[in-house]
């Protein structure tokens, strides 16, 4: 049998992955404003962007994926923009279990 890899290969993607039950979420930040990662803007969408990741290294392990969490251009916001990130962050983590999934 060809194995690929402890997380996937032999059959075990997607729903029969290694990681089938658990859930996963992207949270990052960027260096530019929302508007730039948008289709048209000046990076595209960041959907496409991460879609590598979100399908093709949690779902084709088995996770079920989160809505990415995304800290728009944290490096340049205000200290009162960055409190309100750290709390949705905070209330998506609280959440987590009760979070819809999506299907990358």
């Amino acid at each position: 049998v060809f194995a690929m890899g402890r997380a996937y290969g032999a059959g075990r993607m997607y729903d029969t992955g290694v990681f089938k039950g658990k859930r996963a979420i992207a949270s990052l930040t960027t260096g530019g404003p929302e508007e730039v990662y948008v289709e048209g803007g000046f990076t595209g969408d960041i959907n496409v962007l991460l879609k590598p990741i979100l399908r093709g290294m949690f779902a084709f392990t088995g996770f079920t994926v989160l809505p990415p969490f995304i800290a728009y251009a944290a490096g340049r916001v205000t200290d009162e923009q960055r409190v309100k990130y750290l709390d949705a962050w905070s209330e998506r983590l609280r959440s987590i279990e009760t979070t819809d999934p999506i299907h990358p």
